[in-house]
């Protein structure tokens, strides 16, 4: 109920290997914006943009950082 109720989607700080959450993501995103902090010790760019757009079924604005506890962009 609150992926419906939501404007967009924001997972921060998650390492993606839930399948039971991803898949009741992709299910349930239609065609709001996902977007992704993630941590740069987990892969490239290239590789993790695919990895999510794979998991949560399309396009994720993708944000990789040393630390994400320095994200402050919003």
């Amino acid at each position: 109920m609150a992926i419906e109720e939501s404007g967009e989607i924001v997972l921060f700080g998650y390492s993606g290997n839930d399948t039971h959450l991803n898949r009741i993501i992709s299910q349930q995103r239609s065609d709001k914006n996902l977007k992704v902090v993630d941590w740069l010790g987990s892969g490239s760019y290239k590789l993790r943009n695919k990895f999510w757009s794979e998991q949560l079924a399309g396009d994720v604005e993708l944000h990789l950082l040393e630390d994400v506890l320095t994200f402050s962009e919003w």
